[in-house]
């Protein structure tokens, strides 16, 4: 079914005129994801969500800027188009072509994942349907760190946000967060479900993860490498030991120039990588890095990279957040360092990549400290139970 001209005249008029391509998955589903901000192979949207809903049963749909592939996991892909380059442009077109393609796909489930998606939340409701809102991050204390935002604006910003957006998610059927910080308010407990992006499963029939002298004397850092993570400063600390350092995830272009610069030949930058091959490098590495500068959202929630370190029994340094130690126990302590003390972390990488005996003890803490945790597909029962009652489905 083509979109409708009217919808398409006024998508013209705010921006890029191209439909999206939904016509290889345009029949009927059950569930379609929806956001405009992160990239098309997210990991929590299509790993942690998407799959584990057709796992369940669901047909599922995924739309996102920027789509190259019909389907990722087995989850069909629908492109919005190339995504502009105005945040305000951004989500007024992703807005229109949502309300479009959900005529089109007619979904019993519209999930969104963006904040900038809101005003559609509201609009996909008063049309009648089931939405999810999926919060991945504490907006208000994130607006802090905009650099996009003027920092006069920021405080009043973030105080409104904290003030409209409850409002604004009462109105929702169902509200997903990555942390159990994130929107905790009592007016939301009847419909709130935490979603922690908890490590993926291990394949059946996997090899058992190599020791010590089978791995390569190098450190991982898996996640985004951008300058509000101090990524630089950490690979920089890591170089010191002489270690190679693997990077794999997104990157800020110009400060990853900077980084491969530190030492090109030590520093190897991989790209995304899916999360069957993430595992695959942190079974090659000694130890895995999650140091990461004290700001409200890190020093509340623990980063996924961690659950996936921890979820691949790998010795890991983090960062010495109260926090943090609250929910993981006092196991990880002696592999804590302060952000910003480069020695430290230096002395710490560097008995673990070379003493043996201290990197078997960190790998046994690690190890019993993961079967604490739920894998991701045991976290996302909630995500099911969820959709079920919502969609009234027994």
């Amino acid at each position: 079914m083509p979109l409708e001209p009217a919808v398409l005249s006024r998508i013209a008029l705010i921006g890029e005129a191209t439909a999206p391509r939904v016509m290889t998955h345009a029949r009927r589903c059950d569930v379609l994801h929806v956001s405009s901000v992160h990239p098309c192979d997210d990991v929590r949207i299509l790993y942690r969500e998407c799959m584990v809903l057709m796992r369940a049963g669901f047909d599922v749909r995924a739309a996102f800027f920027n789509v190259h592939d019909r389907e990722i996991g087995g989850v069909p892909l629908i492109d919005m188009g190339r995504r502009p380059r105005s945040r305000m442009a951004r989500a007024a077109v992703a807005t229109w072509r949502m309300r479009a393609l959900v005529k089109t796909l007619k979904p019993r489930a519209v999930h969104l994942h963006d904040p900038e998606l809101l005003p559609l939340a509201l609009l996909l409701k008063r049309d009648g349907l089931v939405v999810f809102y999926d919060a991945h991050e504490d907006l208000p204390k994130q607006i802090f760190h905009k650099h996009w935002i003027p920092r006069l604006l920021r405080e009043p910003l973030s105080r409104a946000a904290a003030r409209l957006l409850p409002r604004a998610f009462s109105r929702v059927d169902g509200l997903v967060v990555a942390a159990r910080h994130i929107h905790d308010t009592s007016m939301l407990d009847h419909q709130r479900v935490v979603l922690r992006n908890m490590p993926l499963a291990r394949q059946r029939n996997a090899p058992a993860a190599p020791g010590f002298q089978e791995r390569e004397r190098a450190v991982a850092y898996v996640g985004a490498i951008t300058a509000a993570r101090g990524s630089l400063d950490v690979v920089r600390a890591a170089l010191r030991t002489g270690a190679t350092v693997y990077l794999a995830g997104r990157a800020d272009p110009a400060y990853l120039r900077r980084i491969l610069a530190l030492d090109a030949e030590r520093v190897r930058y991989l790209g995304v990588v899916a999360p069957p091959d993430v595992a695959c490098l942190l079974d090659q590495c000694r130890v895995g890095l999650a140091v990461l500068p004290p700001t409200p959202a890190y020093l509340e929630a623990i980063p996924s990279k961690l659950f996936d370190y921890l979820g691949a029994g790998l010795p890991c340094v983090i960062s010495d957040f109260g926090n943090w130690h609250v929910d993981l126990g006092n196991g990880l302590q002696p592999y804590a360092v302060q952000p910003g003390d480069p020695v430290a972390l230096e002395r710490l990488l560097t008995r673990l990549l070379d003493d043996e005996a201290a990197w078997q003890r960190a790998h046994e803490v690690v190890r019993q400290l993961s079967k604490r945790y739920p894998t991701a597909d045991e976290e996302s029962t909630r995500l099911v139970d969820l959709y079920r009652s919502a969609l009234d489905i027994s």
